[in-house]
């Protein structure tokens, strides 16, 4: 039996389509190879490298992959404050805070995409009818028309003292966000805490315009891009003064 009738006989199609796919890949990174070094090089002279990795950095800790990663956030700031330091602290500020605008804007879309599917499929399909579904209140805010036929149980959850007062903030914010919008995501950027990507999901939950939210996180963020960036600006200066 020559190979190839071998190859046919003992490998199914889906094992000899990821080796094509496997190899593919490798042959496509060994040929791209070079203008990756080259455009590596050009990045490093330029002075680029730095910036580029304060961008990934803050992207990422602000939720930008969609995963929390403990640490990272603070390792952004402390980034942002070594940037700033021994680059241009104006331009640190200002691309670290459009970096961690852009990653709170994941949490804000996926959440507001996944409330429109949800929606979709309460409105048609088996489930309408029988369960409530959200409505536009007179004031621009999100409510929910319960359904009579519906009754509740009556039943008791126990809950921790921590997850009684992150409800209770939770609850706090959702008022603050149909009152003032712009004012509350500007002063969770400003001050960030566990309860900034918890006002930004609450913002897309309450049907917040993206133009609005992302406009004050921006405008948060870069005042505290800029504090942090000036301040390592000037712990530069009083430790090594010119």
């Amino acid at each position: 039996m020559r190979a190839w009738e071998w190859v046919l006989v003992h490998w199914p199609t889906s094992w000899r389509r990821r080796v094509a796919y496997v190899v593919a890949i490798v042959v496509f990174v060994l040929a791209a190879l070079p203008l990756v070094v080259r455009i590596a090089g050009a990045a490093v002279d330029l002075g680029i490298l730095p910036y580029s990795a304060l961008v990934i950095l803050c992207w990422v800790g602000e939720g930008g992959l969609l995963v929390p990663i403990p640490g990272v956030r603070l390792l952004s700031w402390l980034t942002i404050i070594q940037q700033g330091a021994n680059l241009e602290p104006v331009l640190v500020a200002m691309l670290a805070a459009v970096a961690m605008a852009c990653g709170q804007s994941s949490y804000f879309l996926i959440v507001q995409r996944g409330s429109k599917r949800v929606l979709e499929r309460l409105s048609v399909g088996p489930l309408k009818g029988h369960v409530p579904i959200p409505t536009a209140a007179p004031d621009g805010a999100t409510s929910v028309v319960p359904d009579p036929s519906l009754k509740e149980p009556e039943i008791e959850v126990p809950t921790a003292p921590s997850q009684g007062r992150l409800a209770t903030a939770a609850a706090s914010i959702q008022g603050r966000l149909r009152a003032h919008p712009r004012r509350t995501v500007f002063a969770v950027s400003v001050l960030p805490s566990p309860l900034t990507t918890l006002t930004t999901v609450g913002a897309a939950s309450a049907s917040v315009p993206f133009r609005i939210f992302f406009g004050a996180a921006l405008a948060g963020f870069l005042v505290l891009s800029s504090v942090l960036a000036f301040a390592g600006q000037a712990i530069l200066t009083f430790v090594a003064p010119a």
